[in-house]
Order: structure tokens, then sequence, then C-alpha cells
């Protein structure tokens, strides 16, 4: 009961701030911003002509072309480059750096293949945006010349036997999206962990965390109810946080799951943030311990992941991984679901044992406080150990 109290205590006291609700409106705008952004970039590179990276010039440069069917000559973008035909000046001019590129287009017309041979001179700097552009051509027109090839058998043959295969979007790509998303979404577990170490060390700077202490609640209660109190604005946040992304348009398979995954993350987040929070003096030591054990946190959380996209075989070992592979629509084991669920529960375990271990311990609340590993030693009773040994 006593939990719960400082769990509503916190609610309320965070909830009724200016501060955080100024924080955390302008949080919600910054996701709706970048969350737009995103999609309108992932659509742009899956589409089917990409997005052109070369700069938008007008006649940047300048390119002879020999194109007796003239299909290459239509793809190419004329905004970048000048197009002119080919004739017998164009390499004398391509030596005299009048012109930027000299191109021949060779195409079989029985088996649809088409080749060119590109001249360029390196020592001019356009050359790098010629050739790109030239690249990009080549590769829009055999989707052309690939697609008339199929449109034109399977009118012909009516068993269709000639098919064209979708291979999916590139691994690239695939990364961009699904990580992207993931991160997203789990944005507000690392945003709102530096909420339990505002509540405990502001209490020690303000001094009325001896007046906490002083009531009838024990130390346990008041880790865990701060905690709790913690994880139900995440929770609250987390709720917005995927209404905004499936208004902008994000396709998140399985809403409801991924919503308990990223909670259920949130407990040994909140629990590593609870014990710098403890250990902390003042907030300028809790902000460098809070920022690398974030830091650490995703690493964790990250590698695994991006592991599982590129290695498709790879186990599940984090929420982050698995909040991928039910995007990815995968079939999952037993495995890939118990083991980021037994990896939370016992770093949460670990990280609230310790937090409440040092909150029970007056050297550390009020001091002199031991060196970090001292207390660590002190907490797995490994000193202990050691003095036996000693003995």
């Amino acid at each position: 009961m006593a939990r719960w109290t400082i769990s509503k205590w916190e609610l309320k006291n965070t909830l009724e701030s200016k501060k955080f609700l100024t924080i955390f409106l302008a949080q919600l705008v910054v996701l709706f911003i970048m969350g737009s952004f995103f999609t309108s970039f992932m659509t742009s590179i899956e589409s089917e002509d990409g997005i052109n990276l070369n700069p938008s010039l007008k006649g940047f440069g300048s390119l002879d072309i020999n194109d007796s069917d003239g299909l290459f000559t239509k793809n190419i973008d004329s905004e970048i480059l000048k197009i002119k035909k080919a004739n017998t000046t164009s390499y004398e001019s391509l030596k005299n750096s009048e012109i930027n590129g000299l191109i021949n287009i060779k195409k079989d017309n029985k088996t649809q293949k088409m080749d060119y041979n590109l001249i360029l001179d390196y020592s001019d700097p356009k050359s790098i945006v010629v050739k790109s552009e030239v690249e990009s051509t080549s590769n829009k027109t055999s989707k052309i010349i690939t697609q008339e090839f199929i449109n034109k058998n399977k009118t012909t043959n009516s068993n269709n036997e000639v098919k064209e295969e979708t291979k999916g979007v590139s691994i690239p790509v695939q990364l961009i999206n699904k990580i992207m998303t993931a991160l997203l979404l789990f944005l507000p577990v690392f945003l709102f962990g530096n909420l339990v170490i505002d509540s405990i060390v502001g209490e020690k700077e303000r001094k009325t965390g001896e007046i906490l202490i002083a009531m009838p609640i024990s130390r346990s209660n008041i880790i865990l109810g701060k905690s709790l109190g913690i994880i139900c604005i995440m929770a609250i946040q987390l709720f917005l946080w995927i209404i905004i992304m499936t208004i902008i348009g994000f396709d998140l398979v399985s809403p409801a799951l991924i919503y308990l995954l990223i909670i259920l993350t949130a407990i040994p987040i909140v629990g590593v943030g609870t014990v710098v929070a403890v250990y902390s003096k003042n907030y300028k030591e809790s902000e460098i311990g809070s920022n690398f054990a974030y830091l650490v946190l995703v690493i964790i959380l990250i590698i695994p992941a991006l592991a599982s996209i590129i290695r498709p075989g790879f186990g599940t070992s984090s929420t982050i991984t698995l909040v991928i592979k039910i995007f990815s629509k995968e079939s999952l084991s037993l495995r890939d679901i118990f083991n980021p669920i037994i990896t939370v529960v016992v770093v949460s375990i670990i990280t609230y044992g310790l937090s409440i271990w040092m909150y029970n311990k007056d050297e550390i609340i009020f001091g002199p406080r031991p060196k970090i590993i001292k207390s660590l030693l002190k907490f797995l009773r490994i000193n202990k150990i050691i003095n036996k040994i000693k003995r």
C-alpha cells in the first residue's frame, strides 16, 4: 500500500509540473516532425526512381551520346547534363575539355541486351557527376527493357512461363527502415529514464530525502514506488507515441504486443537509472553516470538487432531484436521470446536489488560514501569471502 502511495505522489507531482508538460508536448511535436520526414524519406528510397543525390544544377555537365535506339537518351536527366548527339569530332571535343563525357550505346535487338562504352576525362571533376548519372540512367533503362521483355512474353505465352520475381527491398533499406522504426518506438524509454534520477537526486539536493526516509515507509517501497510512478508516465507517453506514428503512416505490426514489450524494457532501464541516482551525490554526478549507462544500454540493445538483420538466423537476445522480428513477420521460436524476457527479468532483479541495498545504507545516502568497487563487493558479499581467505 505504501508503495502505491509513493507512486501516486510521483505521478501527481510530475504531471502537475509545467516544466514536464512543456517538455512532454515538445517531444511529441518533434516526434511528429521526425516521423513525417522519415516516412517521406523511406517512400522515396523504396520508389522505382529512388533519390537522386547529384547536385540539382541545370546544365552542370555535357555529354555526347551515340544512341541509335534513343531509349537511353530519353531516360537521362537533361536538367543535369546537356545532351548532344555524338559525331566524328566528339572525341576531340572531350580531349579539349569542351564536353565532359562521350558514350556509345550498343543494343542487341535479339537478346535485348544493352551495353555502353563511356569515355571520361578523370582529371575533370565533373566526370564524377557524369559517371553517376550514366550509371543511374543505365539501371533505369535496364528495368524498362526487362519489363518490356516480360510483358511481351506474357502476351505470347499463354501458360505464362515467364514470370517477374520480386526480391523485396535491399538489405540497407531494410536496415534503415526496421532499425529506425524500432528506435523511434523505444525513444520514450530513454527520454524519460532520467525522471527517476531527477526524483531521487532532487530530494538529496533539496534535503527532503531525510524527511521521506523518516516517514513510516520502508526504503524499498520508496525506491519501488518512485520507479513504478516513472514507468506509468513512460506508458502514457508511449501510448501517445504509437498513436502518432500510426497517424503519420508507420505500419506497426501487432502494436499491442510491441507496446507491452517496450514497457517491459522500461523496467530494467528505470532500474539502471535508479542505481545511478541512489549512488550519485548531485545532478552533475548523476548526469555523467546516466549518460554512460544509457550509452552502454543502447549498444547492448542495438548490436544484436543489427546482427539479426544482417544474419537472419541470429538469435534474439534483446527486446529491440524481438520487435524487429515481429515487424518482419518472422516465425518466432520459444527461444526468441524467452531470451529477451529472461534478460529483462535478470537485469531488473540486479538493478532494483542493488538500488534498494544502497538506499538502505546511510553511508551512501548521507555519507561518507564508499567507492563504487567497494560497494559492489559488499553487495555481492565478495568482501566476506576475501576476508575469510586472508584469515
